[in-house]
């Protein structure tokens, strides 16, 4: 909204230049208003009426993009889960309403007197002798250059912001989330919908593992109770035995159900001691196997082989769990969040396990290959038992970036309408300016003046208007930071390679539009000119 809010004050600024611009060209026509007796009143009423007209016709065509990409919005969410992660059927209707019709008509209001009071501004301060006796004079019209400021000032802001979260969005998509995230897809199961016992279930599990395995195009399979990168999972408080958890450490640990071979499927290397066998028994203390951020938080200066654990909160926590291996860190939830210490407890017969697991595959090729031979082993075993959700890991871990992604892609597009509003915005008065000096500009090449001076000359102010918005541009961004810092990572509100990247930018793209118009004021035949005068 912010970033929609700014390119839009940059809009107004580029039309209210253009319609500044309107206005000098109107001299004689609002003298001539202001000789029969038009009043201050009405000439601001004109030029704001001529401004609404244009926003609203622009307002318009805003709303019928609106009604045709509200599609393409829904289609941009991502999926939505219950406390369980299963994804929930959601009918979400975007279509602009009557709320949004009323506020579309206050915007172009608005817009307009964004837009167009600097032109009435300009208009009624004409002056009815001069305007009559020489019309056709030159207008420095200062506004209209600090309308360009203002515009270059935006588009810095605009290019430094996108590049900040451009480049958070690289950071989390080559981020190393601890686990093979392209050859894994994982099926979701319930067996409770087909009314499976825990003895069934845990057979089902079995016998569904072995065969998948035995697939061709398939190079490892494993079970979870939880799926990864879902926004969600089993939080628990842990704590060493004999020790008191304190209830600001509630909930400090992440927790998972996973058969032995979901570490090799996982790609989640067991750093030491050993893994579950397929026959662990079910015995007191129950084996665990824990991250090192576990180890880390909990056991940070002895060897955790061996060691005993326990839930609770407020009182001594007993050792019911005994640590048999360390895996390595992975991302649970999210790519942004803090790897959390992570238990991993044997997928045996538990009660809470019927409620559902999920397969996790890993291929030796593309993980879609797979889906069918998956979908067929399972109908053979129980064709009343369908995999509810079927994902590839790629596409979870994906669906989290969705927020860094449509950011990086509309901040993108803003910082591209912007350097072009901002090259207009220079270009347009710029040759403006050399337009309303054409007498000027051959009289001085009449005079010997060379291209050179002729080139420092046009070329001097709107270049030192451009370093006045780019330092505008430059303070509001390092205003600004504390609004980025919640949606970057690894990447610093400050960054100074990003800061210097877009007022390179700014400045190239200012002093483009700078020599494409001067070269027009290179082209002027001092003869013809003076001849016309």
């Amino acid at each position: 909204m912010s970033g929609v809010g700014l390119l839009l004050l940059m809009i107004c600024a580029n039309v209210g230049g253009l319609l500044l611009a309107r206005a000098s060209a109107r001299r004689e026509e609002t003298a001539v208003r202001l000789a029969i007796g038009a009043t201050t009143g009405q000439l601001i009423r004109q030029w704001l009426t001529e401004s609404l007209v244009l926003t609203t016709i622009g307002g318009a065509a805003g709303l019928c993009v609106a009604f045709a990409a509200a599609p393409l919005l829904v289609r941009a969410l991502p999926p939505v889960r219950d406390l369980s992660a299963a994804v929930l059927t959601l009918s979400v209707d975007l279509r602009p309403d009557g709320r949004m019709l009323a506020f579309a008509i206050a915007l172009c209001v608005v817009c307009a007197l964004f837009a167009g009071l600097p032109a009435a501004f300009e208009a009624t301060r004409a002056n009815l002798h001069s305007s009559l006796k020489a019309a056709r004079g030159t207008s420095r019209q200062p506004l209209r250059w600090i309308l360009v400021a203002l515009q270059i000032g935006l588009c810095t802001f605009l290019l430094a912001g996108a590049g900040l979260l451009v480049s958070t969005f690289r950071h989390l998509r080559a981020l190393d989330p601890g686990f093979d995230r392209d050859h894994i897809v994982t099926f979701s199961l319930d067996p409770g919908m087909a009314h499976y016992t825990v003895q069934q279930a845990e057979a089902l599990r079995t016998r569904l593992l072995t065969a998948v395995r035995d697939l061709p195009e398939v190079e490892s399979a494993g079970s979870a109770m939880l799926g990864l990168m879902r926004g969600t999972g089993i939080k628990t408080t842990a704590a060493p035995e004999g020790q008191i958890t304190p209830r600001r450490d509630f909930l400090n640990s992440s927790l998972n159900f996973v058969s032995p071979e979901y570490f090799e499927t996982m790609r989640i290397p067991l750093l030491a001691g050993r893994n579950f066998r397929a026959d662990e028994p079910e015995s007191k203390p129950r084996r665990a196997i824990v991250n090192r951020a576990f180890v880390r938080r909990f056991f940070p200066s002895v060897d955790p082989i061996g060691r005993k654990f326990g839930i609770g909160t407020d009182k001594i926590v007993p050792g019911d769990y005994e640590i048999i291996g360390v895996a390595g860190d992975a991302k649970y939830r999210s790519l942004r969040e803090v790897v959390p210490p992570t238990i991993y407890n044997f997928a045996y017969s538990d009660p809470k396990y019927v409620a559902g697991f999920i397969l996790h595959v890993r291929t030796k090729n593309r993980p879609e290959a797979v889906i069918q031979s998956v979908r067929r082993v399972l109908n053979q075993i129980d064709p009343r038992l369908p995999f509810y959700e079927i994902r590839t890991l790629a596409e979870e871990v994906d669906a989290t970036l969705w927020a860094e992604r449509l950011l990086a892609w509309l901040s993108s597009a803003f910082a591209a309408v912007a350097a072009v509003l901002a090259t207009l915005g220079v270009y347009a008065t710029l040759a403006y300016a050399i337009a309303q000096s054409r007498k000027e500009i051959g009289i001085r090449v009449a005079l010997g003046a060379r291209a050179a001076d002729v080139l420092r000359l046009f070329s001097a102010r709107p270049m030192r208007f451009a370093g006045l918005g780019v330092l505008l541009g430059v303070a509001g961004f390092y205003a600004a930071t504390p609004a980025f810092r919640s949606v970057l990572y690894e990447v610093s509100s400050t960054d100074p390679i990003t800061v210097v990247s877009a007022v390179a930018a700014v400045l190239a793209i200012a002093l483009a539009a700078t020599m494409v118009a001067v070269s027009g004021a290179l082209r002027v035949d001092p003869a013809i000119v003076l001849r016309d005068e």
